[in-house]
């Protein structure tokens, strides 16, 4: 009896433990799938400012290199373009000047990488 009682015990951890690596699983699959833009509320968002970042992740290797770039159009249409080094794990991160840029604006940005484009996303400038 306390050998089955034992081997039920060591089947219930066996079940829970990889139940909970499952939960695990679960929420790392909760990360997008790269490439992708650092994203608020569904938008890339910077402020009407200086030194605004554009940051996200791709499937590149570090050291290469991708072109950011950011367009609107529109009434006051505008187009600006920056080539980063990618960094450890794929990740970019582009600096612009917003300061122009009247806040409400919406954008488009894409990522390229030789002339592929690897991602695009909604933008939003806001206020500073």
């Amino acid at each position: 009896m306390k050998a089955r009682s034992a081997l039920a015990a060591l089947a219930l951890a066996a079940l829970l433990t990889t139940a909970g690596c499952g939960g695990f699983a679960s929420s790392d699959a909760s990360q997008p799938t790269p490439p992708y833009f650092e994203t608020e509320n569904g938008n890339v968002t910077v402020h009407a400012a200086e030194n605004q970042h554009v940051k996200g992740m791709t499937n590149q290797s570090s050291g290469e290199n991708v072109t950011v770039r950011v367009r609107s159009s529109g009434d006051s249409p505008f187009l600006k373009t920056q080539t980063v080094d990618v960094g450890e794990n794929g990740t970019f991160d582009a600096a612009f000047d917003f300061s122009d840029v009247d806040a409400g604006t919406r954008f488009e940005v894409t990522v390229h990488h030789n002339d592929t484009e690897l991602a695009t996303e909604s933008g939003v400038v806001t206020a500073a």
